[in-house]
């Protein structure tokens, strides 16, 4: 491998400079949208005293990083209490279901599959077409 020069590195941090100015724009973007979508959501920043609703805020493109993250997360963490019901995992069940009891009385598993395959042969049956006479 060949040893980086001066310029080399130069070209790194410009690079470097430019996608941390990228990731400000997008962070301040994502709080200006935050505000618009939920303005009655109340944000208490450490500049400030009082609590405002989000509407009330002077928001512009010049705010600073650290208060658009601090506006993103009051935003966010009020959504959550409204909305704490978090489905992360689809069960499906595959064990026993229901116990069947058979013409001989013998309990025969059925799984959720099976149900469902006879309910739909049960309804299938029920649609039987009418001959035209």
């Amino acid at each position: 491998m060949k040893q980086m020069t001066s310029n080399d590195y130069a070209k790194e941090l410009r690079d470097l400079k430019r996608q941390q100015n990228a990731l400000k724009n997008r962070i301040i973007l994502r709080a200006g949208e935050l505000i618009k979508e939920n303005p009655d959501i109340m944000i208490q920043l450490s500049c400030f005293i009082n609590s405002y609703k989000a509407s009330q805020l002077n928001f512009t493109k010049d705010t600073d990083v650290d208060t658009a993250l601090k506006i993103i997360q009051t935003i966010e963490a009020e959504l959550a209490k409204q909305h704490p019901h978090k489905q992360t995992k689809i069960e499906f069940p595959s064990e026993l279901q229901s116990t069947k009891n058979t013409n001989i009385g013998v309990g025969v598993q059925e799984t959720h599959h099976t149900k469902l395959m006879n309910i739909a042969k049960g309804i299938q049956a029920l649609n039987i077409p009418k001959s035209k006479s």
